[in-house]
């Protein structure tokens, strides 16, 4: 049996199993079922199954890689001004800092350190 095939059946039991849902349940269940889903024609699968769950005669959703290139909220490398008080004058020093981002499952990890 596919990944999507056990994920189908699993969200279907748990969305059955509930008789009243609010977002959070339908989202929980979505969310916690879905992380299984790490091959992209499964996800292909699982989007064309949210879209036509009783798989009428319809398109398949078109879809395709994510480009993050073109939005970048955070540089990679940054400078910014600290006062230096290891002097007998207060003076400012210019700092360049490195941000390394790493993505594990749901969660970004930016690790930021002086260059």
């Amino acid at each position: 049996m596919a990944t999507f095939e056990r994920v189908r059946k699993k969200i279907t039991r748990d969305m059955d199993s509930i008789k009243v849902h609010t977002a959070e349940s339908w989202a929980n269940i979505l969310l916690t079922n879905t992380a299984q889903l790490k091959d992209e024609r499964e996800q292909a699968k699982f989007w064309n199954w949210l879209q036509n769950p009783e798989e009428d005669e319809r398109e398949e959703p078109t879809l395709g890689a994510c480009d993050n290139t073109k939005e970048i909220l955070t540089p990679e490398f940054v400078t910014t001004t600290v006062k230096d008080g290891c002097d007998e004058k207060e003076c400012d020093a210019i700092v360049e800092l490195q941000n390394k981002f790493a993505r594990n499952g749901f969660v970004m990890v930016c690790r930021t350190q002086p260059v």
